[in-house]
């Protein structure tokens, strides 16, 4: 009971986000800073849990992000990094934050995720994802979906697009095959 009300110092981002085959985005950059350049929604979670460790006058010990094998569908590929982001909290004495997408009528639900963070015995925290100015400009997440999934369903036929998926898939099976662990994913700031 003791640790539900401690009020932590030190915290860990956990961001991830899906692959858009059908605008080329399939790879996310190793590192989290290259990370937020190249993804939109990796960004926004980025400055979400930022600005909640900011207003707590804390540290963000550690990042870790993740792509998503499918672009419609979550995957336990994320337990890894999960783990990974687990581990960095039990270091740093830290609770893990993220933006819990699935607070706005389910939008980007990730039970994989959330079973794993229910399970842990580290404090996980999901955070409304409620819109932010980044850059200048305001950002709302959900918006920012429906645009996407909409833009991607007016590309290509639905033959295009199953096998811009099947070809995604292919690619990350061979290279989570052939290449050392933690490839796929960008690597935490601290390991």
């Amino acid at each position: 009971m003791g640790e539900l009300h401690r009020e932590y110092r030190d915290f860990v981002g956990f961001y991830w986000t899906l692959p858009l085959p059908a605008f080329g985005f399939t790879k996310l950059p190793d590192f989290p800073d290259e990370a937020a350049r190249a993804s939109r929604t990796i960004r926004y979670q980025r400055e979400a849990v930022r600005r909640y460790v900011a207003e707590r006058k804390g540290r963000l010990a550690d990042e870790v992000v993740f792509l998503e094998i499918h672009p419609d569908r979550s995957s336990d590929g994320v337990e890894p990094y999960v783990e990974r982001a687990l581990r960095s909290c039990q270091k740093h004495h830290a609770q893990l934050v993220f933006v819990d997408f699935a607070r706005e009528h389910g939008w980007r639900s990730h039970p994989w995720m959330s079973r794993l963070m229910h399970l842990a015995p580290i404090s996980c925290l999901g955070l409304d994802p409620e819109p932010v100015v980044i850059d200048g400009e305001p950002f709302d997440p959900i918006g920012h979906f429906r645009t996407m999934k909409a833009a991607a369903e007016s590309r290509g036929s639905p033959a295009d697009r199953r096998a811009a998926l099947a070809a995604l898939v292919a690619d990350v099976v061979a290279e989570m095959r052939g290449a050392a662990p933690g490839r796929r994913c960008a690597r935490s700031r601290s390991g």
